[in-house]
């Protein structure tokens, strides 16, 4: 949930700098500040989620060998 609400606030940084159109130079900085927060956010997202899916696995693996008893 967290990183949901910090994709959207991202992506509203981006949508806000596009309304900065009319001053060439403000609208430079406004999108690559928007676009650099918005890669970093995605490059985050992406390690949680890596991170979330070795948890999964490792927990799953736990619970699989207990139930069917590998260990012997």
């Amino acid at each position: 949930m967290a990183m949901g609400a910090n994709i959207g606030t991202a992506v509203t940084n981006t949508i806000v700098a596009l309304t900065q159109s009319t001053e060439r130079d403000a609208f430079r900085r406004a999108f690559a500040g928007a676009t650099g927060l918005l890669q970093f956010t995605f490059m985050l997202l992406i390690m949680v989620l890596i991170r979330q899916k070795k948890q999964f696995k490792v927990r799953l693996d736990g619970k699989m060998n207990l139930l069917l008893d590998w260990d012997r």
